[in-house]
């Protein structure tokens, strides 16, 4: 499961894809060649199918005839093209850590990969390229991988030597006289492995390092980074198109590498690679190892070259390395102006921070300021309500009060009613017998004046002697007098 993972994150973004193999052999041992185009029986590729026909009972065999008496027959054919070949898979190409001299390579190995083949070269025009070596060639395979506009061709050569001499004679050339740019790039190969994802396919041999088979990745529009899906500092891997964040963010750009291996990565934007084994940005210019300085290379080819070509070759180095350190310091200068911007637009963003943090504590403190009021204010409301309903519930008893002096009242004011109607009673009745109390009283005064008067009078006698004649009364009054008299004496 393991092997299964690693491989998984080795592959990245790539997919399988149709590889085409179109095999040209060369099997003239001595005698007139008839070219590479011939292909012996015996070179067949190992994916050629075999046809293995069932087994069919004669008609003329007796019903009880032997079965043993069947024989089977595999039958080689081949289908469609047989020079081609196609299967599905990824290409990967594996270098040594170590840097090998071409001496050591050539004994080592006897096949050659030409990189890079532009694709408008047909196979008739690479034949045509290398039609100076054919003899000395064993079998040419031309390998499609669907890396656009370009191929790969790997040459097995009869010897060592016929290898060498041709790395050193074509490593460097370009492909024809209008293209100079357009040249032929040899490596040696040491061997080849077909494996299967869950064998390991795809994870480097060890002390191996992955190159890239496309020199310019496919950019994805609106790149992220996989794992953490920042679109800041991307880096895209030149072996397996896997998208990750530099380091200065998350790094998992720089983690791909530790756990694939893969060296080169390619900083979307600006397309500069960087190269995590010697930990610097790799150019396409040579560098001397010393003081990492510019310097002129020469082709294996070019050794006793023309002058002029030389001094065009240097003077555009010389150009190509200023218009270099103009865009480095322009860039710089640009890097410097977004550091100073973005350090004014931290410090004004640090002060309206301040400026808020002080209007936020200021309001905090009007918040607290107004909470307690509004506790107090709460309190207060409590004792207010208490109050009031304690002052309701009095109002209420002194209501009950009121009601009960009312009906108290009323009754009262009823028996005060007829207690005075009563006292008015009593009252005439009373002056009635006071008025007459007083004209007795007044009676008694006058007979005791009179009788006063009759004592003191010198007809007292005559008087007492005198007889008194009552006649007819003349008004009630005088009844009443004279009944009053009588009474008296």
């Amino acid at each position: 499961m393991a092997s299964e993972s690693d491989s998984l994150r080795a592959r990245g973004r790539r997919d399988m894809r149709d590889i085409t193999i179109e095999t040209y052999s060369n099997n003239s041992e001595g005698r007139q060649s008839p070219g590479l185009l011939h292909i012996p029986e015996n070179d067949l590729l190992p994916t050629q199918t075999v046809k293995e026909p069932k087994p069919r009972s004669s008609s003329s065999c007796e019903p009880d005839c032997d079965s043993n008496a069947i024989s089977k027959t595999k039958i080689a054919f081949v289908s469609g093209n047989p020079f081609v070949e196609i299967t599905k898979g990824i290409l990967h190409l594996f270098k040594e850590n170590e840097l090998t001299s071409m001496d050591r390579a050539a004994k080592c190995s006897q096949t050659v990969c030409i990189l890079a083949v532009p694709a408008n070269m047909t196979c008739h025009d690479l034949l045509t390229f290398t039609a100076a070596c054919h003899e000395d060639i064993n079998n040419l395979r031309i390998i499609r991988d669907g890396s656009p506009n370009q191929y790969m061709a790997l040459l097995k050569f009869r010897t060592q030597q016929s290898a060498s001499d041709f790395y050193s004679s074509f490593n460097g050339v370009p492909f024809n006289s209008l293209e100079l740019d357009c040249c032929c790039h040899l490596v040696f190969v040491s061997h080849v492995e077909l494996l299967r994802e869950g064998e390991g396919g795809g994870l480097p041999p060890q002390n191996h390092t992955e190159l890239p088979t496309c020199p310019t990745p496919e950019v994805v529009a609106d790149n992220r980074c996989l794992e953490c899906h920042s679109s800041e500092s991307l880096w895209i891997c030149l072996i397996c198109g896997h998208v990750g964040c530099g380091r200065y963010v998350q790094g998992h750009a720089y983690k791909h590498y530790l756990e694939t291996q893969h060296c080169y990565a390619m900083q979307l934007g600006n397309s500069r690679v960087w190269d995590y084994v010697g930990d610097n940005f790799v150019h396409r210019l040579l560098q001397n190892k010393g003081d990492g300085k510019l310097v002129e290379g020469n082709a294996p080819c070019k050794q006793g070259g023309d002058e002029k070509l030389d001094s065009i070759q240097l003077e555009f180095t010389y150009l190509l390395t200023s218009q270099l350190d103009s865009q480095r310091l322009y860039f710089e200068e640009k890097m410097t102006r977004l550091e100073k911007n973005t350090i004014e637009e931290a410090v004004e963003l640090k002060d309206k921070a301040v400026k808020v943090m002080e209007s936020n504590q200021i309001l905090q403190d009007k918040i607290n300021t107004l909470t307690r009021e509004k506790q107090i204010t709460e309190k207060k409301l409590q004792q207010t309500s208490n109050r009031l309903t304690l002052v309701q519930s009095e109002l209420n008893d002194e209501r009950q009060m009121s009601q009960a002096f009312q009906r108290n009242l009323t009754v009262w004011q009823t028996k005060f009613k007829a207690l005075e109607d009563q006292f008015q009673g009593f009252k005439q009745a009373k002056d009635g017998e006071l008025a007459e109390v007083k004209e007795q009283l007044r009676d008694v005064m006058f007979y005791l004046e009179a009788q006063k008067q009759i004592s003191e009078s010198a007809d007292r006698d005559e008087i007492a002697e005198g007889h008194i004649v009552i006649g007819e009364p003349s008004k009630p009054a005088s009844d009443s007098k004279s009944r009053r008299r009588r009474k008296h004496h």
